[in-house]
């Protein structure tokens, strides 16, 4: 199976009118759906910056001047979140919206607000283990060490603002969290932790576990799938070839684990005809493997990985995307948030969908939207 670029130009614009037709019946920032329709937050969640980059992504593709005004009026929203230091997730939140909106418009208003957030994402950072730690320990004291893999893609706000500033601090806080994720998440044979706790006084790790996926052995999709565009992120925007090898090493773990014309199950340990997709790992990992082809070290390596990319999107397009069905909100169907908690199941998750439209602009016009990764 194999789309050509007409189809994926279709793809496009059929994200983009669902993209409107959400604008119009949304009053609050999308999370997940249930039963197709969107659950809403004022606040935003961690994943507000994911639907002002769909309508950022949206803009770029039509050009259409009223989406362009949309991502202005939302961003004005989540703008107050800048200051927030009580989470790891304020490159979700500020990277796909400000930073992005910043490349497309040279507003120096996003430029700001995403140097805040940065600086607001590096107090989270512990010296002495060389993580950012995830979640507030006033939930749970527990998380005074806690960190998950997913924190590596949260780093590329924190380069960015060592290349715009000059403030090196910014760099190393981003490589030293890298090297640690690498060390202590990212297995021998290439899979992950999804969680390590660390004693946060002296920095030694103390537990290898999970939140998300089937048991602390097993290897959660999605966390695969952030690893693999993160640490391609990182070595990309860094330079550091040693930890574009990690991404790789990730990459052909996930790829190796998938069924031909099959979405990604929700943790590749989990067997049985009954287990839940996550079409949203898949999309998150297409776009890491079109983020390895675009920093490939030649032509070959290039190559295999746009081709393991299309060839995931295709699955996901054919099995996870119905152009047609106006009654479901979400981009991308069959998304799995949190099994464990029975949370999101067989459902659209806001992320998923930022990733797919993101992944599927890549592979039809690479050029056109580069510039804004």
């Amino acid at each position: 199976m194999r789309l050509n670029m007409e189809r994926y130009e279709q793809v496009l614009d059929a994200l983009v009118a669902k993209t409107r037709r959400n604008l119009d019946r949304l009053d609050a920032f999308p999370h997940t759906t249930r039963t197709g329709h969107w659950r809403t937050s004022e606040r935003g969640r961690w994943t507000a910056g994911h639907w002002i980059g769909i309508i950022w992504l949206a803009y770029l593709w039509s050009g259409d001047p009223a989406l362009r005004e949309a991502a202005y009026t939302w961003a004005e929203r989540l703008e107050r979140r800048q200051s927030d230091t009580k989470t790891h997730d304020m490159g979700f939140l500020f990277y796909p919206s400000f930073v992005r909106g910043y490349r497309i418009t040279g507003e120096h208003s996003f430029r700001d607000a995403a140097l805040t957030a940065a600086r607001s994402l590096a107090t989270r950072f512990h010296e002495a283990g060389g993580y950012i730690q995830a979640w507030d320990e006033a939930e749970d004291p527990i998380h005074a060490g806690r960190t998950i893999v997913d924190t590596v893609m949260n780093l590329p706000l924190l380069l960015w603002a060592s290349e715009e500033t000059g403030d090196l601090r910014f760099r190393e806080i981003a490589l030293r969290v890298a090297d640690t994720t690498a060390r202590h998440h990212v297995r021998s044979d290439g899979s992950t932790y999804h969680v390590v706790d660390f004693d946060p006084e002296t920095g030694e790790p103390v537990r290898y576990t999970t939140h998300q996926g089937l048991h602390d052995e097993s290897f959660w999709t999605r966390g695969q799938a952030w690893a693999i565009y993160g640490f391609s992120a990182v070595s990309r925007m860094s330079g550091r070839q040693d930890l574009r090898e990690v991404a790789d090493r990730l990459a052909d773990f996930f790829v190796g684990q998938l069924e031909p014309d099959q979405p990604p199950p929700w943790d590749f340990a989990a067997s049985g005809p009954d287990e839940p997709w996550d079409s949203a790992a898949g999309a998150i990992a297409a776009d890491g493997l079109l983020d390895l082809a675009m920093g490939g070290r030649d032509s070959q390596e290039r190559v295999r990985r746009e081709t393991e990319a299309r060839q995931l999107l295709d699955t996901l397009i054919a099995t996870c995307f119905d152009a047609e069905d106006s009654q479901e909100h979400g981009l991308l169907q069959h998304a799995t948030a949190d099994r464990p908690r029975n949370s999101a199941v067989d459902e659209s998750l806001i992320y998923g969908d930022h990733y797919f439209f993101e992944a599927i602009f890549r592979a039809a016009k690479p050029s056109a939207i580069e510039p804004y990764l």
